[in-house]
């Protein structure tokens, strides 16, 4: 359970307490126009049952269309936005590709999606996530990948990513169905200002001309330091 978890848990007692002070104000309002006790009771608990049905509602939509109040109820815990991270070649450590991630809460759950080009600026592979869990600062889910080229279209598998507080760079690792030992990942977050200058990443040109520009600058280094 995350924060964000925990806020809700906590609004929702404090609806189920409004929902208990309100029975006893409504039923003695309700006493004076029924003569009948059971009817006042049944038209208070629909007329609470609505108040906190409409209440609770109005809630969810708020946190689940507000990214500043998600931001502010999680804190250094907050993981959602872009992020990125580059994979090398094991023998002579050359960038080959890189992935852009997005992270975002979407009706109540943690939904990530992906895409990675190569070096080339080839696009190489998209990626979904399915059953997220969010807590203690990991994040682990079920991803399907499909690629754009190579033997394979698609293939499934498990993700760890672990961040660190404030969330700004993540590590862990991802495991193909079928195989077992896995593959570690490390990435860090975009930052507001990048994701901006590239128009918020709103189309596939956009996320291109990002990786390409990371793979050569992380290629101009390695090869001012060799």
């Amino acid at each position: 359970m995350d924060r964000l978890d925990r806020f809700e848990t906590g609004y929702r007692l404090v609806l189920a307490s409004v929902a208990a002070a309100g029975m006893e104000l409504l039923r003695g309002y309700f006493d004076t126009f029924f003569p009948s006790g059971g009817a006042a009771f049944a038209v208070t608990l629909l007329v609470v049952l609505f108040i906190v049905f409409v209440l609770n509602a109005l809630l969810e939509s708020l946190v689940d269309r507000a990214p500043w109040l998600r931001r502010l109820i999680m804190g250094p815990d907050h993981i959602e936005g872009w992020w990125f991270d580059i994979s090398r070649d094991p023998e002579s450590g050359r960038p080959t590709h890189g992935m852009l991630v997005e992270i975002r809460r979407q009706d109540g759950e943690y939904r990530s999606t992906g895409v990675a080009f190569g070096a080339d600026g080839s696009r190489l592979a998209t990626t979904t996530s399915q059953d997220a869990v969010y807590s203690d600062r990991v994040l682990r889910y079920r991803y399907t990948s499909t690629y754009t080229r190579g033997r394979r279209n698609t293939d499934q598998g498990l993700v760890e990513m672990r961040f660190d507080s404030p969330a700004v760079s993540y590590a862990g690792a991802y495991y193909e169905i079928g195989d077992v030992l896995g593959f570690g990942l490390s990435g860090r977050r975009v930052d507001r200002r990048t994701v901006k200058r590239h128009r918020r990443f709103r189309d596939v040109e956009d996320k291109r001309a990002f990786i390409a520009g990371a793979l050569a600058r992380a290629a101009g280094s390695e090869g001012g330091s060799g």
